[in-house]
């Protein structure tokens, strides 16, 4: 317990590869880790932002497939050949210039030759669909209101299982805020209210 306690106390220093074997405050070092951290943000933040030149000089987009591809050096035989990685979330990503980037912001600077303000959206609901025809800018309301969440019991979205009416219920989330469409006998029934549902209290098209 003594030694436990005077541990919680001090800790040693190490920064820059070294150990410095002088003992500091626990919160004197959580400071001052906290400190370097911000400034690595700082710095980040300050980087040099990709430009549409230099993105067509290494990355070639096609619209109509929405497939990247890496623009071969010189010399090196083939011309070009695709580029992008799928991330653990489903969204394509594709490095340039030693950097990650979503594939359908990029594809969207790409095209636009500025970055996209607001969200990018699938209107299909493929996060791996990048065809330029399948991306939309839209604010984050609009794009949380196309997304495809569907209910275990049902697998539709919108509808679950009323256990004490023994139906199933349609129904709607739309500004923090649940809307009950009704209950229904059919499966395909609430399925319907709760798309007809969406389409009168979004901005937006829906899935």
């Amino acid at each position: 317990g003594r030694y436990q306690s005077h541990f919680n106390e001090v800790s040693l220093v190490f920064i820059g590869g070294f150990m410095d074997l002088t003992l500091v405050p626990l919160s004197d070092l959580v400071a001052e880790v906290r400190r370097r951290s911000m400034i690595v943000r700082a710095a980040k933040k300050q980087a040099s932002p990709l430009t549409h030149q230099e993105l067509i000089s290494v990355i070639l987009y096609d619209p109509v497939s929405g497939v990247f591809f890496k623009l071969a050096a010189a010399g090196d035989g083939a011309q070009q050949r695709p580029t992008g990685h799928k991330n653990v979330r489903g969204y394509m990503c594709v490095y340039v210039a030693g950097r990650s980037y979503a594939a359908h912001r990029l594809a969207f600077f790409y095209m636009q030759k500025e970055w996209p303000l607001h969200d990018v959206d699938h209107i299909n609901g493929d996060r791996a669909d990048n065809r330029f025809a399948n991306l939309r800018q839209v604010t984050r309301k609009q794009n949380k209101e196309n997304m495809t969440v569907t209910s275990a019991a049902s697998g539709v979205r919108g509808v679950t299982w009323c256990k004490k009416r023994k139906a199933w219920k349609a129904q709607v989330k739309h500004n923090q805020r649940h809307y009950n469409l009704g209950y229904f006998s059919e499966l395909e029934a609430a399925a319907e209210a709760a798309k007809a549902g969406r389409d009168r209290l979004f901005t937006h098209h829906t899935n």
